[in-house]
């Protein structure tokens, strides 16, 4: 039996936008900083995963039923944005990485955040008249802190490009107000 142990975003919000549960992560529940989308997650699978073991790799709830697919042999299709865990579960070969993790959030003028590697790109207030972009290198900076957004034009603009590309209209999920 394996048994994956995990939170769906980060702790409650106490008081304003910028503290949780989750210090020194910045932001909670709802929130697209790092304290509202970063959570652990623990697996325990006997015979399988090394008691112990950790491991820093980024992953996202999409990639679940592909490692249940994985676990089970299943021939079936699945959504092709999730990545098996088992290599990382099992401690075997390379584990394959998201190129990027896209996060949207409708509610509070929506939301939006995209990271690739070390950075993050936040699009905050999206239906509000005051929409605004930061951006953070977690690596340097996992409290976000810092935004580094005038620092870096050439990688906000990527990473803004990676971000429309990931964006899916959806009419149950408005994002900007469709």
């Amino acid at each position: 039996t394996i048994i994956f142990f995990t939170g769906d975003n980060g702790g409650v919000v106490s008081g304003d936008a910028y503290s949780s549960c989750q210090a020194p992560l910045r932001g909670g529940k709802g929130r697209q900083w790092e304290g509202g989308i970063r959570v652990p997650m623990i697996a325990v699978w006997p015979g399988h995963i090394a008691e112990g073991a950790t491991s820093d790799t980024p992953v996202a709830f999409w990639d679940l039923p592909a490692t249940f697919a994985e676990v089970i042999g299943s021939d079936q299709p699945l959504p092709e944005e999730g990545i098996s865990l088992l290599p990382t579960l099992e401690g075997r070969g390379e584990q394959p990485r998201h190129e990027t993790l896209y996060f949207g959030f409708m509610e509070l003028d929506g939301r939006e955040a995209l990271c690739r590697g070390d950075w993050k790109l936040l699009h905050l207030d999206i239906r509000s008249e005051n929409p605004r972009y930061e951006l953070y290198n977690l690596r340097e900076d996992p409290a976000e802190e810092h935004n580094v957004i005038d620092r870096y034009p050439g990688i906000a603009e990527e990473l803004k490009a990676l971000m429309r590309a990931s964006w899916r209209p959806d009419p149950a999920w408005p994002l900007f107000g469709e």
